[in-house]
């Protein structure tokens, strides 16, 4: 599990990504899980502020995902 100091530290850092830029950055590391889990944490947090550490990815979750599962992610996220 994640420390609460980490994810505090992690989203003081966020800064704004649009989406084209995050479409590229998400898909230059389509087959790194612990990058993707920080990036959907990332826009998960950019579009509804503070979530809860339960509803927080984690590189494991994402790696149970085949290559379509992840790029089908962020086009629907994109899409909202």
């Amino acid at each position: 599990m994640i420390k609460r100091k980490k994810i505090k530290s992690f989203f003081s850092m966020v800064s704004y990504m649009d989406s084209h830029e995050t479409r590229r950055s998400y898909f230059n590391v389509i087959h790194d899980s612990i990058k993707l889990a920080r990036i959907r944490n990332k826009l998960l947090y950019e579009k509804h502020g503070n979530i809860p550490e339960y509803a927080l990815w984690i590189s494991e979750a994402i790696k149970d995902e085949d290559i379509e599962k992840r790029k089908m992610w962020i086009e629907e996220f994109i899409k909202e």
